[in-house]
């Protein structure tokens, strides 16, 4: 009698292996990923990866932006598009716990850190594999316009390619109504459009650190650029 097991399927999806939960696997995995964590009690060291990976991915990204002016732009800008993406996290954190629990999810701080620092973590990845597109056109225009059309467009689809990533996290975590996490994604996107105004310039040259004291909101700060 035969009573070898058969392979698997192709388009089975294993458990990832111990020790190798990381953006990675998350890129691969995202539903598995945040499952396997919960399940070996790991959410808080995985966390701790994903906000680091985060934060050196945003300041690779930074870092090209600021190849387009130069100067102090090359320190400044990895450290507003770290620092912002971080700040517009923390800003988001108590509403995506109401929302989370609202609509069905087991969530508590260290899981809503979790889903906030994997989405950070894989919108960070993605802007570093677009990073060579951004280079070649901070060397080869000298048009701040397009430069900063650029930079949203490519920001916006690497934070729904993030954000396409939480939802499969959130649904692992029992998310049931999907209409409070489309809010808060709206929200955070939002908050995000209003920072690159506190943190310009992002795109051109260096003036100052922050801009604190001078309240504009980001569409004003667009419009008054493309006069």
């Amino acid at each position: 009698m035969n009573t070898t097991t058969p392979p698997p399927l192709p388009d089975a999806k294993p458990e990832p292996q111990p020790g190798r939960l990381s953006v990675l696997t998350l890129l691969k995995q995202p539903a598995a990923t945040v499952g396997a964590a919960v399940a070996r009690g790991e959410e808080t060291a995985l966390t701790v990866r994903f906000t680091v990976s985060a934060v050196l991915c945003l300041a690779v990204f930074g870092l090209v932006l600021g190849t387009y002016a130069s100067g102090a732009q090359l320190w400044a800008v990895p450290l507003k598009v770290a620092g912002g993406g971080l700040f517009a996290a923390l800003l988001c954190l108590p509403s995506l716990i109401i929302f989370g629990v609202m609509g069905g999810m087991d969530l508590g701080l260290r899981r809503a850190l979790l889903l906030l620092s994997g989405m950070l973590a894989l919108t960070g990845l993605m802007l570093v594999g677009f990073a060579p597109v951004v280079w070649l056109f901070s060397v080869s225009t000298a048009s701040d316009n397009f430069m900063g059309f650029l930079a949203v467009v490519i920001a916006l689809l690497a934070f729904i390619i993030g954000s396409r990533a939480q939802w499969k996290m959130a649904a692992q975590l029992g998310l049931r109504q999907v209409g409070g996490l489309c809010l808060w994604t709206v929200m955070f996107i939002f908050v995000i459009l209003q920072l690159t105004c506190t943190l310009r310039p992002l795109i051109g040259q260096y003036d100052r650190l922050l801009h604190v004291n001078e309240k504009r909101f980001f569409i004003t700060h667009w419009v008054d650029r493309g006069k």
